[in-house]
């Protein structure tokens, strides 16, 4: 892949996650602002993606990894494939050209989670030295036993059926081994450019991880005007029911998506709750940071920490109280949630159908009487 010369950057903050971290929010207060941004000298380039830049990862992984999602043969597939990528850096370099910003920001949060390996972090590296004269890793990190349930919550929306058993959860998530996830950044971009932050929200402006961005850009906050909270995670009245949900309706059916299961995250989003989410006996966060404590030790070493740690302690957390179960009413409240909501997509649907219609009547009408028009003539 060549990266073709363009104006580069003075420098460029690539945010790689982590998962769970307000990546949303950053990214939507991103997106949302980029006039206001651009004005400032800090781009934020739609050529990657419109809200979040997954695209970049087509930038960090090897071509032979979309030989499996194409239907023509190795060697067509390999060269639609480079060929896709060199349009996709071409048009970044295009970009940065057209609007000649001193702040490029890359935001991605798959990136830390699945494209920490040595190859897809080189890869990543030799592009951004060509878009920038300076290049910062961002990465929020949250404590081990957080993330693990909020992880763990999250797979609910993934179809997830399984109960929380707190081993099975460890061995999925070696993604949580902090020290040994950043080492290919800290080896390709060096270790004075990755900035680890640890996500508390007591240690941010506001309480807030898109005013603390802001300042990473250099922006004043008022330039990132945004909502005070996105992609809002499920208590525990709603994970319990998408749990049941997903045993009943599975999130792929044959392969392919079930459509059966269209609407469902809408509604649960805009039920209303009050119920706590879900949270783990004190003895069970002990031993998940047990597990990870080399690991935050060294992190503190290397990345700077508060009476050295890297992560607040578990100092004055009670024993989470027992969780109450869905109960009927609730998961009615949720169906009728989901019923309302379909029905309101199904009668705007009508409408713009019926608005399409006496269009259609409009056009053909007009086109008859001009058709008569010229046959009198």
């Amino acid at each position: 892949m060549h990266v073709p010369a363009c104006q580069r950057a003075k420098r460029l903050i690539l945010h790689i996650g982590a998962a769970k971290t307000g990546s949303t929010s950053i990214q939507v207060a991103l997106a949302a602002n980029r006039a206001a941004l651009l004005e400032k000298g800090v781009l934020y380039p739609a050529s990657l993606g419109a809200r979040t830049h997954s695209l970049v990862t087509r930038l960090a992984t090897p071509l032979w990894r979309d030989l499996g999602r194409r239907g023509a043969g190795p060697i067509r597939a390999l060269r639609a494939a480079a060929a896709e990528r060199q349009n996709l850096v071409t048009a970044l370099g295009a970009e940065i050209d057209a609007h000649r910003p001193e702040t490029l920001v890359i935001s991605y949060e798959g990136l830390f989670n699945r494209f920490s390996d040595r190859a897809s972090v080189g890869r990543l590296a030799t592009v951004c030295a060509a878009l920038a004269e300076t290049v910062t890793v961002v990465v929020f990190l949250r404590r081990q036993d957080e993330a693990l349930v909020s992880e763990f919550v999250h797979g609910r929306r993934l179809g997830a059926t399984r109960e929380f058993v707190l081993l099975d959860e460890i061995a999925r998530a070696p993604h949580l081994d902090y020290t040994r996830q950043l080492r290919h950044w800290e080896d390709r971009f060096g270790i004075a450019d990755v900035r680890a932050v640890p996500f508390v929200r007591a240690g941010f402006p506001n309480r807030d991880v898109v005013d603390f961005f802001a300042g990473i850009l250099g922006v004043d906050p008022v330039a990132l005007p945004h909502a005070a909270e996105t992609n809002l995670g499920l208590d525990m009245l709603k994970e319990e029911f998408l749990q049941r949900f997903n045993a009943l309706l599975p999130r792929y059916e044959k392969s392919a998506a079930n459509e059966a299961r269209w609407g469902i995250y809408d509604a649960i989003d805009e039920h209303v709750s009050a119920r706590r989410k879900r949270g783990i006996p004190l003895a069970e966060r002990e031993a998940i940071l047990a597990r990870f404590a080399a690991s935050n030790a060294a992190l503190a070493r290397r990345h700077g920490g508060t009476a050295g740690a890297f992560f607040p302690p578990l100092e004055d957390m009670a024993d989470d109280p027992d969780v109450d179960s869905l109960t009927v009413e609730d998961a009615v409240g949720i169906a009728a949630d989901l019923w309302t909501w379909s029905a309101e997509q199904l009668l705007h649907f009508r409408k713009e159908l019926d608005d399409m219609r006496r269009t259609r009547a409009r056009l053909e009408a007009e086109l008859a009487e001009a058709r008569g028009e010229a046959g009198a003539n």
